[in-house]
């Protein structure tokens, strides 16, 4: 002890000294160099003692004690980290005592599993919370490893014996849990690189001697959401891309090979199932590049059958069952085939293009069944296409020579009558200037005129010159004409045919009786429901013209009389009903107990319902607007006046007293001002104030509002405008001639106003049908009782009396 007290007393005598100190030796190698007294066995003594502490110093050191050692003879707590027993030194830099011992030092890079303990073991299990690289000095990923010239990156190795029930042995496992927008790859392989050899990102090679299934790549899939897709391939432009490729070499084994195997179970639910479903995009414009769905080829000599595509079928559901089913929706011009088959004639063997055996007996079973036309021949010169459908009841198939088959009656190319045999070129008819004549009882019923081929039935010739057919009704046959059907066709066809430039109708009706008949009258007497069916139907559909078209027209044009009506609807009131409706874009039919002569039916808020240029007048009743509220839509009424009034509403605000307005100039477009017809100007305060006076602009075209006795507030104000319209301004009442003359108010009775709630607007408009009483109506006005009667007695004149056995 006291050769060392006495050489720390000499290094610190000689501490200015440069000379390299030796504690032991002679010849030190550092400043200082203290040597064992015995490397090989040393002494207990030989060894430094640093200073020890039981505790870090109350106040830090400081630059100058940068790397002062000591030993902590107590465990401690410093700077929030605990701190065990050993040797720590002073790093200033983190103003910290760091530990040299790794299980004192608080900056562990691993710690044991579940702990802030750095590992003792080489068996302890560790984590680390950083990305970790392996080969590169950047850590871009939780493992990021980078690898060059050689053969394997990664290599797992697993060797297990585990047979414990229901687990599965893994060598790699990847399990990703989250939820994100963008697409997810649980592993992605890339390759970038210029080999010339078969390059695979993904290859399992299984080698397995026990007799159990092998899978080198099984998905599966759980959740109801979403798309599932077991192998998805993305392949850009190449030589040749293959999506799956299956290469099978158990050539001698007696096994059964199969390139893709799908089996789908589907008990309970109602989604489509697909065994093989393929999804190709062509948008090539050339006609080189073919897109198969599916494509086979098959090589070799073996004797055994090829079958390109081969279905077994065996659920025993009652739903349908397509052996192939094929569906071509495509736009393009090009040719749609559903099956197509070609055999070469250098091929060996009986050649059937489609084989079909159906031996089930009944008229329902086919071998081939066919709906549309059939074709058959040797070229596409030399096609025979039978008719579509079949014939009726004594027909015969007949060629036009052009490859049109089709049913015909024997009458309609050959004439028989009793012991002749009559050739196509056989006719029935006239060779000279006489008529045609066709009897029965003998007497003239038809007859073809011979100069203009004119046809009259019940007469000899038409009342009118250029009739084609003219049917004149008789006494014992007063309906001339008439055409029944009871298919999905028209009693009776007018058609204009495209080009024609005549101004007359397809179908014309002219009335010259005196009696309560019609022109043209339909009356609808079927089963249907629904809400378009009618006794006449007008449309006007092609072809396009850039203006005009009418579907329905009604024109009267008698110059005499003040009762010409062009168009007239109306209806039997027993029930509800609507006398006349038009139904505009986005409109509909009204449903429910709603009584209307007229309606239109447009969008809401888009375009109109209604358009008239000129008076548009609402006698003994109200113009309403019909509004959506929590007790259903209620009527708002509009305010008349006895002259045409235009008004706008708005507001300003004084400054000091003052402002000033200016009008909407197209607002302005629509009126008429001047001294006679001055604009009238309404304010209202919106504050205190002496009182507003409004003084109009010279121009008409705005007004100053100010403050009484010079008063300059700051209050708003409201302002209603109301001026002559444009054109109308010197209407005030007007005599409405309709009613007649002297005093009309008799012909006004009081109007009931309808509830506000639903079901009692129900039950009043019921009442009000009960005890309706016929109003008075001026003199010469039809009243619809007698509206009424006519139409009952137009219908019962347009009934045709039953058809008996005696005058059939």
């Amino acid at each position: 002890m006291k050769r060392i007290a006495f050489l720390f007393t000499l290094i610190a005598l000689t501490s200015n000294l440069k000379a390299q100190i030796g504690i032991g030796n002679t010849n030190p190698k550092a400043q200082l160099d203290i040597t064992a007294s015995n490397q090989a066995t040393p002494a207990s003594t030989d060894g430094i003692i640093i200073p020890k502490i039981d505790a870090f110093p109350a106040v830090n050191p400081s630059v100058d004690q940068q790397a002062m050692l000591v030993y902590l003879t107590t465990a401690t707590t410093f700077g929030g980290n605990a701190k065990p027993a050993g040797f720590y030194y002073w790093n200033q830099a983190t103003t910290d005592w760091v530990g040299i011992s790794s299980s004192m030092n608080g900056d562990h890079d691993w710690y044991k599993e579940g702990t802030t303990t750095a590992p003792s073991s080489i068996n302890d299990e560790m984590f680390h919370t950083g990305n970790v690289a392996i080969g590169k000095n950047t850590a871009d990923y939780t493992l990021d490893v980078a690898s060059s010239n050689v053969d394997t990156t990664v290599a797992v190795s697993t060797t297990s014996t585990t047979t414990t029930p229901f687990v599965t042995n893994k060598g790699i496992y990847n399990a990703y849990a989250g939820s994100s927008n963008n697409d997810v790859n649980v592993m992605n392989n890339t390759y970038s690189g210029t080999s010339t050899g078969v390059v695979t990102t993904i290859k399992n090679d299984v080698y397995c001697a026990n007799a159990t299934s092998f899978s080198a790549m099984q998905n599966s899939f759980f959740g109801s959401l979403g798309v599932h897709t077991g192998i998805q391939n993305e392949m850009g432009n190449a030589i040749s891309n293959v999506g799956l490729r299956n290469m099978m070499y158990n050539k001698t084994a007696n096994a059964t090979r199969e390139g893709v195997l799908n089996e789908i179970y589907n008990n309970t639910g109602t989604g489509f199932s697909y065994g093989v479903r393929n999804l190709m995009g062509n948008d090539n414009p050339g006609l080189t590049s073919n897109t198969w769905g599916f494509y086979n080829s098959m090589i070799g000599s073996g004797n055994s059958p090829n079958i390109g595509f081969s279905n077994y079928i065996s659920n025993s559901g009652s739903g349908d069952h397509y052996g192939v089913f094929n569906q071509l929706e495509g736009t393009g011009s090009g040719i749609k085939t559903g099956l197509f088959s070609r055999i070469v004639t250098s091929a060996g063997g009986t050649h059937y293009g489609v084989y079909s055996e159906v031996l089930k007996a009944g008229a329902t079973n086919f071998a081939g069944y066919f709906l549309g036309n059939v074709g058959i021949g040797t070229s596409s010169s030399n096609i025979y296409t039978f008719p579509p459908s079949r014939g009726t009841n004594g027909q015969v198939m007949r060629t036009n020579g052009t490859g049109t088959i089709s049913w015909n009656n024997v009458s309609d190319f050959a004439w028989s009558t009793t012991g002749n045999a009559a050739t196509a070129t056989d006719f029935i008819g006239t060779t000279n200037a006489q008529p045609f004549k066709l009897y029965s009882n003998n007497i003239e019923r038809m007859r073809i005129n011979p100069t203009d081929g004119e046809v009259a039935i019940g007469a000899t010739t038409s009342p009118y010159a250029g009739d084609s057919l003219a049917a004149i009704g008789s006494a014992a046959l007063p309906f001339s004409t008439s055409g029944y059907t009871a298919q999905n066709g028209s009693g009776i066809w007018g058609e204009t045919l495209t080009g024609n430039a005549t101004t007359f109708s397809s179908v014309q009706g002219v009335y010259y009786g005196t009696s309560i008949g019609s022109g043209v009258q339909g009356n609808y007497s079927g089963t249907s429901t629904n809400t378009t069916r009618s006794g006449i139907y007008g449309a006007c559909t092609t072809p396009a013209a850039t203006n005009g078209g009418v579907g329905v027209y009604g024109y009267n044009s008698i110059s005499s009389g003040n009762q010409h009506i062009g168009v007239f609807g109306t209806y039997n009131t027993s029930a509800y009903g609507l006398s006349v409706y038009g139904v505009a874009f986005g409109g509909g039919i009204i449903t429910g107990n709603v009584d209307a002569a007229v309606v239109g039916w447009r969008a809401n808020n888009n375009n109109y319902s209604g358009y008239f240029n000129g008076n548009h007048v609402i006698a003994n009743g109200t113009k309403s607007a019909s509004v959506g509220t929590s007790k259903g839509n209620q009527l708002l009424y509009v305010t008349e006046a006895p002259e045409v009034w235009f008004e706008d509403i708005g507001g300003g605000t004084l400054r000091n007293g003052i402002a000033h307005i200016d009008l909407d100039p197209l607002f302005l477009e629509t009126i008429f001002v001047d001294k006679k017809h001055p604009m009238r100007i309404f304010l209202q305060e919106e504050g205190e104030s002496n009182g507003l006076i409004v003084i109009k602009d010279s121009d008409n075209k705005g007004f100053t509002v100010k403050e009484k006795n010079g008063g300059n507030a700051n209050i708003s104000f409201s302002y209603r405008i109301m001026a002559k319209r444009l054109h109308f301004q010197d209407h005030r009442f007007g005599n409405d001639p309709v009613w007649g003359k002297g005093d009309t108010r008799k012909y006004n009775r009081y109007a009931s106003p309808p509830p506000v709630d639903y079901e009692q607007n129900i039950r009043f408009q019921e009442e009000q049908r009960k005890n309706y009483k016929p109003d008075l109506l001026p003199e010469g006005f039809v009243s619809y009782e007698q509206l009424m009667k006519q139409a009952e007695e137009k219908v019962k004149s347009s009934e045709r009396p039953k058809k008996t056995k005696e005058n059939n």
